[in-house]
């Protein structure tokens, strides 16, 4: 991390509350000897929060496998143009009923075998 002032500040701020919360923190600078440790700081540090956003976007994809009902490609519209002119509490009010709807409809569904009249 850059031993800048606002990153040393955001540090401060953290140790701060940290505790005020009841725990402890506290800061330390510390520099690699040479350049070549730094850099190999550097791209370890890297090569790992690759990995982790690796692993979020693998556990992602999952997720949304076999996601083939007809209606996400409409609501996936819906959603990311509500984004564009809402926030994120006017989205969840005027979604909730939808979903609220599509759940219901398919718990009905699944309960009597064919899709309700």
């Amino acid at each position: 991390m850059a031993a800048d002032a606002p990153q040393r500040e955001y540090l401060e701020w953290a140790a701060d509350e940290a505790i005020e919360a009841g725990g402890a923190a506290s800061i330390w600078i510390a520099r690699p000897a040479t350049l070549t440790q730094e850099r190999e700081l550097a791209t370890g540090m890297a090569d790992a929060r690759a990995a982790e956003y690796q692993a979020v976007i693998d556990q992602a994809t999952q997720a949304t496998a076999g996601y083939d009902a007809p209606e996400t490609p409409g609501l996936d519209v819906v959603l990311r143009g509500l984004s564009m002119i809402c926030d994120d509490e006017r989205i969840l009010e005027l979604t909730g009923p939808v979903f609220d709807g599509l759940y219901e409809y398919h718990r009905r569904a699944t309960l009597i075998g064919h899709d309700p009249a």
